[in-house]
């Protein structure tokens, strides 16, 4: 069912879920709004900043363990910068899925990272 709801079909690409920037936390002049990353390790003032475990996630994979889904990608230690694509590990982090019309898209896979209160 979930590859239903979000395969596109053929012909078109994938859309960039932008979301309002008031705070000009990006810096980007002339912008309505910005892109929202799943993970995203260069800005602490946008959501889904996750750069104190890991630095530059990588396209991950959604994979369902048992009874739970996960994200799993690559990425370096924090700090690890400008290996040319050494120094890269697998991850894997817990994800919340929940698919309704009545939530906005962007809320339908959030990570659950460590701290993050369960429901």
């Amino acid at each position: 069912m979930f590859k239903r709801c979000r395969s596109r079909p053929p012909g078109e690409t994938y859309k960039k879920i932008i979301v309002p920037d008031p705070e000009n936390v990006w810096g980007n002049v002339n912008k309505s709004g910005e892109i929202l990353y799943l993970l995203q390790t260069e800005k602490k003032n946008w959501p889904n900043y996750v750069g104190e475990y890991m630095n530059g996630p990588g396209i991950g994979n959604i994979v369902k363990l048992d009874d739970q889904y996960f994200l799993v990608f690559h990425a370096r230690r924090p700090g690890k910068t400008r290996l040319n694509g050494m120094g890269r590990y697998i991850w894997k982090i817990p994800l919340k899925i929940k698919i309704a019309n009545e939530i906005p898209t962007y809320k339908w896979i959030q990570p659950v990272l460590p701290g993050d209160k369960t429901e």
